[in-house]
């Protein structure tokens, strides 16, 4: 019955949109009928997004909930229905890689990748992991802004709001730029004053979360990378100033927002967790008693409750779900596939003791629920912190030794 409804549903809808078609073709406020000004619409947005000698930025944020943050494209369109693709994520982006592209007129001009770019289709692509991959859009709704040389683009999946700037450089410069500020504040942590009080501002994948006033929640943000500074997603109200983007002060170590309202202090963490980083139970001398033998209490409860053996390796700072502490449990040794379980947290910054390392539990992690025996493990290692840390060398450790502050038979070296 519910089929049938469906297609009930569905033939009533194309009646109406062929009736509301013919209807407005024939409005005599027109002089031309609604298929020829849907051609004419996509004529005029082609011949925009072909024009600028360099192309076009593209401010992209996959997800409906921006939980990426934003990320530069550069598009460079020709009349032949080619685009030469670049981003900030290449390891090179001085080679764009190159594919189709179409205009469609569907309501309006919609804008599609039509053949698989892996620049451009990154977010879009599912895997045997993410079988509706990172909930990327790769078709846009285009329309023209107030804004001379900005062009609105909302994804058809995830319905961001997203902007295409018209370039007026070279894609290599402005990438290039892009990339010394991500370079300069990568793993960076921000403090806010407020009241005379500094507060931390957490940023984690792109995202930036501000205090709330009074009672109101904390708000989270995502922002894109650019090259001055940072720009949020939209603009939001911290401290009753409204603020939308931050130019960086290299001289003052901030980040300043547009009109001087609102300045962040970029701090540097003792360690920056947005890189992997690993503990071998196993390794010589890098681990404590204590650890080690709460590592063997829930090796054998693993092995007990799947019959499956655990990894000595444990990813600690960045895992495949964010920043946390994440095992891996053997399920056949042969090939040596299996599960990830973990947990995930939060390192934030001790504002009377910023050289020490503080760690906080967030929320379970992937397939916390099938491992809730590996606590033990998690509690080891959050429940005595905060943590010194010795590195070789400092500036820009490959090896870090952790000892606890509370519990100095606590402790565990930390390998990259």
């Amino acid at each position: 019955m519910k089929t049938i409804i469906n297609k009930f549903k569905f033939c009533t809808l194309i009646l109406l949109v062929a009736f509301s078609c013919t209807e407005i073709g024939d409005d005599p406020a027109f002089n031309t009928s609604a298929s020829e000004r849907s051609s004419e619409a996509v004529t005029e947005i082609k011949a925009t997004l072909t024009e600028p000698t360099e192309g076009w930025i593209f401010e992209y944020y996959p997800h409906d909930l921006q939980i990426y943050g934003g990320y530069n494209y550069i598009l460079s369109f020709d009349d032949n229905n080619m685009v030469d693709v670049y981003s900030e994520r290449q390891a090179d982006f001085s080679i764009p890689e190159t594919s189709s592209y179409d205009i469609l007129s569907i309501g309006g001009p919609v804008l599609t990748f039509d053949t698989y770019n892996s620049v451009m289709h990154e977010f879009s692509t599912p895997s045997a992991a993410e079988y509706q991959a990172k909930g990327g859009d790769y078709e846009f709704i285009l329309s023209h802004t107030d804004v001379e040389d900005v062009l609105n683009a909302r994804g058809t999946v995830s319905d961001n709001n997203l902007k295409l700037i018209k370039l007026t450089e070279s894609p290599q410069s402005y990438l290039t730029k892009v990339k010394e500020i991500v370079d300069y504040l990568d793993g960076a942590i921000y403090a806010l004053t407020i009241d005379g009080e500094k507060v931390q501002v957490p940023a984690v994948n792109r995202n930036l979360t501000f205090p709330g006033s009074g009672t109101e929640e904390d708000i989270m943000i995502a922002f894109i990378y650019t090259p001055t500074g940072v720009k949020l997603y939209n603009s939001i109200t911290v401290d009753g100033n409204e603020i939308t983007e931050f130019t960086l002060d290299k001289d003052n170590n901030q980040l300043v927002s547009i009109d001087g309202s609102t300045i962040l202090d970029i701090l540097s963490p003792p360690l920056n967790v947005n890189q992997d980083w690993k503990i071998d139970i196993f390794g010589a001398d890098d681990v404590s008693d204590a650890v080690y033998n709460t590592f063997v209490d829930v090796y054998n409860a693993n092995g007990a409750t799947w019959g499956e053996t655990l990894s000595n390796i444990i990813s600690f700072g960045n895992t495949r779900a964010g920043t946390g502490i994440e095992m891996f449990s053997i399920a056949t040794i042969s090939t040596g596939s299996g599960y990830s379980a973990g947990y995930n947290t939060e390192f934030p910054l001790l504002i009377s003791e910023p050289s020490l390392l503080s760690i906080v539990r967030t929320t379970p992690g992937t397939n916390w629920q099938w491992y809730g025996h590996l606590d033990p493990m998690i509690a080891v290692i959050v429940d005595n912190q905060p943590y010194e840390l010795e590195g070789t060398p400092a500036e820009d450790p490959t090896v870090v030794k952790l000892t606890s502050t509370t519990d100095s038979d606590i402790w565990f070296t930390i390998r990259r």
